[in-house]
């Protein structure tokens, strides 16, 4: 019998102690007895094909990873497993201070400690570390005072000491909301343009959908027939510890759909998937792709990947299933919604403090997505405060006590597990009124917009928040997930209502344009890149259908959401936002307002139409984009605008009137602020790329000459050509280049 050298090989590869793995391994690529050796891993964000190792950050648990080894040896082929668990790092040591704990708390009334104090390194860098208080968190003064209760940062005997102030006190007035975005069906794309593609190829995609699939999870869950239909793939998968959140997605595209293109055939496959899922829905008000038992097991904390998220899961059907609520009048899903509501309250009422604080800030297995803000809108609609008290326990101090406080210390934390978090604290003002709520959301996106977003408006590298003002240096192949920029545009346009300012639109406008409309994949299959590359020469790579990611369930989402906030309304006034093919049916004020768009040599061109037998006052932004002074006509003639708050000024417009907006462009560079020798080129609202399979970033001292109208150039004379991002399809590509 001839000896299967291959096999021989695989059986004496020995890497070591891989129980306790903290450095990097040293793996062969040849065998004893010559074979080759290809190495693959199932999670490369922590352990790399070539042995590297990146130990998940303090808090976020120790990891379990298989790397696989394929040997050859002429025609042989033999394959060998092996687990790496890989160990989290350890809380630094030395901790140059902490800050101590400050609480107000009312007289006669039950509050509890914060569960985490924020610590900082000998680098200054500032953590978020649970507490174990002494007597525990639970807390109750019947005197006014000043208080004191201590305890130390779990891991470490570091003491910390919390000052609390017992007064009665005065409820803050609410904030008054300044703005209204329009949103679909008022505020839709018109034909022409990089947007309107977009949304026509998801609609293609999404009429495309089998509702059977859809459904098939939860019909196994709830011991229905499947009725011949194919399982679904990818994390939808009969094995997924995460099915059914794709479901919960197209929920919410189809209402979105609806609401932005009318299309009959949307809402028939709506009705069908929620009489579906409402029949899927058991007696106990579960619904779910997966049995209940996952909850069980977080209640216990296990760890990710052995449980994935379940809540989160739980969230994008609540969420969907009250977007069709709104989109279609449905009784059938907000009734569902009421009753998986429901469910979660009589869940998380038989938790104690302690241990929704341990799931909450458990990484991924705690994720609960928007549950929060899902919860509270489930309270306006049905004015039970129950749903208000359910969504008071997702309260996670972990993320809430340093944003109370406008404090960074978002290092280490996973950065769309906690931006929906945020979202849920603002929809939570906006219910309750409590200040505190709406101070966590609006510090969180100063800090992110601040310190934590590339130069196309993405966060997170390998889905992780780093230090604030890293940059230049976190530049790799896993930069700017989908899922997180689909969230901070919501989280934006939320803010903006109590806070019209025009850097929240700036923001949006960036992000939109050159992470949104970039990730979508240039065909009818659907598909969205979940990581949106970064590092200079690689290409974009989509998950669709196959794969079923959370970036192809949002992106399912933002296919229909591109008008949102391209207008909003000023008391009487009309402002307008964004510059693209659309209009806006304001029925109150009985005016229609036609944009269209259009990019020249110099610059950016908006055309404004009025019509109907109203009048309105018009405010157009002023873009931070904008290389020397607007241009306006009005009816064929030149006007002068005024500018007040980063808004030019039309005055009353009537039926008819035609305001023509120029905005001159030129190419402008940014850098990070950790890498002044690279730079994001830029033309008007668009950040350019350039089309190279280098990996080293071009060098920009040879001159721009522009190719064309718009944001077209080539580098050099024969150099690379640079264009907006969103038109690079399968090509390798650079976004920040190496200045002169």
């Amino acid at each position: 019998m001839e000896r299967n050298i291959a096999r021989e090989d695989a059986e004496a590869l020995y890497l070591g102690n891989l129980n306790t793995v903290s450095f990097d391994l040293s793996l062969p690529q040849r065998g004893k007895q010559g074979s080759e050796i290809a190495w693959t891993s199932d999670n490369p964000l922590f352990l790399r094909p070539d042995g590297r190792v990146v130990r998940p950050a303090y808090g976020r648990g120790s990891r379990d990873v298989t790397l696989q080894a394929r040997l050859q040896y002429g025609e042989q082929t033999a394959e060998r497993s092996f687990t790496v668990h890989i160990l989290e790092e350890k809380i630094p040591v030395r901790l140059g201070s902490v800050r101590p704990v400050t609480v107000s708390a009312i007289p006669g009334e039950t509050f509890f400690l914060p569960s985490a104090a924020v610590a900082q390194a000998e680098n200054g860098e500032l953590i978020a570390v649970p507490v174990i208080w002494d007597d525990g968190a639970e807390r109750m003064y019947a005197e006014c005072g000043q208080k004191r209760a201590s305890g130390v940062l779990k891991d470490t005997m570091t003491p910390v000491t919390a000052e609390i102030t017992v007064q009665r006190t005065m409820p803050a007035a609410p904030r008054k909301i300044w703005a209204e975005p329009f949103l679909s069906p008022m505020s839709v794309l018109d034909e022409g343009g990089p947007f309107w593609d977009a949304q026509c190829r998801g609609l293609r995609h999404l009429l495309t959908l089998d509702v059977d699939r859809l459904l098939w999870n939860f019909r196994v869950t709830a011991g229905l027939d499947t009725r011949g239909a194919q399982p679904m793939e990818g994390w939808d998968a009969p094995d997924s510890k995460l099915r059914g959140h794709t479901t919960g997605h197209c929920l919410s595209a189809l209402a979105l759909a609806w609401e932005a293109t009318g299309e009959v055939k949307i809402r028939e496959k709506a009705v069908t998937l929620l009489g579906g899922l409402q029949e899927c829905q058991a007696p106990s008000g579960y619904l779910g792709g997966f049995p209940e038992e996952p909850f069980d097991e977080l209640e216990n904390l296990t760890p990710y990947p052995a449980i994935w998220a379940p809540y989160y899961t739980l969230h994008k059907l609540l969420a969907g299933l009250l977007d069709c609520s709104r989109a279609f009048q449905s009784e059938t899903a907000l009734q569902t919604a009421v009753s998986l509501g429901g469910w979660v309250c009589r869940r998380l009422e038989g938790l104690t403090h302690e241990q929704l604080s341990a799931m909450w800030s458990t990484y991924i297995a705690g994720e609960f997505g928007g549950l929060g803000e899902s919860l509270a809108r489930l309270c306006e609609l049905t004015g039970d405060r129950r749903y208000l008290r359910a969504a008071r326990r997702l309260d996670n101090d972990k993320l809430f006590y340093p944003m109370s406080l406008g404090l960074d210390a978002l290092t280490g934390l996973h950065a769309n597990q906690h931006i929906p978090q945020a979202i849920g604290a603002l929809r939570m003002y906006a219910v309750c009124g409590e200040e505190r709520y709406y101070q966590i959301a609006s510090h969180f996106w100063d800090i992110v917009t601040n310190s934590h977003v590339y130069a196309v408006g993405g966060t997170g590298e390998g889905e992780m928040f780093h230090q604030p003002g890293l940059i230049g240096r976190l530049l790799s192949d896993q930069t700017a997930e989908s899922c997180a920029s689909y969230n901070m545009l919501k989280l934006t346009g939320e803010l903006y209502r109590y806070e019209p300012e025009s850097v929240l639109m700036e923001y949006f406008e960036r992000t939109l344009y050159n992470h949104i409309l970039a990730a979508a994949e240039p065909n009818d299959h659907g598909g969205t890149t979940y990581f949106l590359p970064l590092a200079p020469g690689f290409r974009k790579l989509y998950s669709g259908d196959d794969e079923n990611t959370c970036c192809h369930g949002t992106g399912l989402e933002s296919a229909f959401k591109y008008a949102d906030c391209a207008y909003a309304r000023f008391g009487d006034a009309l402002a307008v936002n964004l510059f693209i093919n659309s209009h806006i049916r304001w029925k109150e004020k009985n005016i229609v307002l036609y944009q269209t768009v259009r990019e020249e040599r110099d610059g950016i061109v908006s055309s404004l139409r009025l019509s109907g037998a109203g009048t309105v006052r018009l405010h157009v932004r002023r873009p931070a984009w904008l290389s020397g002074e607007a241009v306006f006509s009005l009816n064929g003639k030149p006007a002068v605008l005024q500018e007040a708050d980063s808004y030019f000024a039309a005055g009353l417009l009537s039926d008819g009137d035609i305001l023509v907006c120029r905005f001159p462009c030129k190419v402008h560079l940014e850098s990070p602020q950790d890498a002044p020798e690279l730079a994001s080129v830029c033309w008007g609202p668009w950040v350019l790329a350039a089309v190279s399979p280098e990996k080293k970033p071009l060098s920009l001292a040879s001159s721009l000459e522009q190719t064309g109208d718009g944001p077209y150039f080539r580098l050099g004379a024969a150099g690379a050509q640079l264009m907006p991002l969103y038109m690079i399809k399968d090509e390798p590509y650079q976004v920040y280049l190496a200045r002169p």
